[in-house]
């Protein structure tokens, strides 16, 4: 079975709080190509995505192994060392390696230095096995993935109200000469922000509160503002840094503002 969502589904916020990949081992995983010491496929289920696997190839799979039939709508990764030539490719099966459920297209995209890989799923995809497929161009000597999120990919049914912003973070620092003025750079990470608002029908509203509720703010989310533009740039996985409550603006609709910090 293959398909794709629908162009109106795709153009709504992804704010994702469900990572199927975050209860799993590395006996769940199984990949094509050696791991480097030290940098296991473990890495990529912990929660802080500079804890990288390093896979010691230029094509591979990684088969995923989520333990049960789980709703998957969207599959991303961070902080990896992918760029803009490299593809990746996304499938699902009813056995381990298989695509009999959905064969996505390879994607290419990732931003150097930020990372960020996305694919969507079909719509109502329910799935165990899935395979990521990865082929780089040009070869590369190894592959670093900091962080696998599955998830359902959640999306309220209204949308984002406009004025969203995305913000940087430099924490390099700069020290200035009082006499000559010169200046020396520490470098440090970056990251990014997003803030917005998004409007939400009572049904959201109850099913965000609840995720709030149930997960607070240390949980990581996965957030796309855009999944049709520039993913690439916008998409990110990080913490609710700030929330701003749930505001009535209407009898149909609610609103509540967010700002969600990248992970590093």
């Amino acid at each position: 079975m293959s398909g794709s969502p629908s162009p109106d589904s795709d153009r709504r916020i992804i704010v994702d709080h469900v990572n199927h990949t975050a209860g799993l081992v590395a006996a769940d995983l199984r990949a094509t190509a050696p791991v480097a010491a030290g940098l296991p496929l473990a890495n990529m289920l912990d929660a802080w995505p500079a804890r990288v696997a390093r896979l010691n190839a230029a094509a591979f799979s990684i088969d995923i192994d989520l333990g049960a039939e789980k709703p998957v709508g969207v599959l991303a990764l961070a902080r990896t060392s992918l760029g803009p030539g490299d593809m990746v490719a996304w499938s699902a099966g009813t056995l381990r390696g298989g695509n009999d459920l959905w064969q996505g297209p390879a994607v290419a995209g990732a931003r150097t230095g930020i990372g960020f890989h996305m694919a969507l799923a079909p719509a109502g995809l329910v799935a165990r096995h899935l395979r990521m497929t990865v082929t780089t161009a040009p070869a590369s000597q190894h592959v670093d993935i900091g962080l696998i999120w599955i998830g359902p990919g959640d999306r309220p049914e209204a949308n984002m109200v406009y004025g969203w912003r995305l913000e940087m973070e430099d924490a390099s620092r700069i020290a200035v000469a009082e006499a000559s003025g010169a200046e020396w750079v520490d470098r440090g990470p970056k990251r990014r922000s997003l803030v917005f608002d998004f409007s939400m029908t009572a049904g959201d509203r109850q099913a965000a509160i609840d995720r709030l509720f149930d997960r607070g703010l240390t949980r990581p989310v996965l957030c796309v503002p855009a999944p049709l533009g520039d993913w690439p740039r916008e998409g990110m996985i990080g913490r609710i840094a700030a929330h701003g409550g749930f505001v009535r603006t209407d009898p149909l609709f609610h609103s509540t503002s967010l700002t969600i910090r990248e992970l590093l």
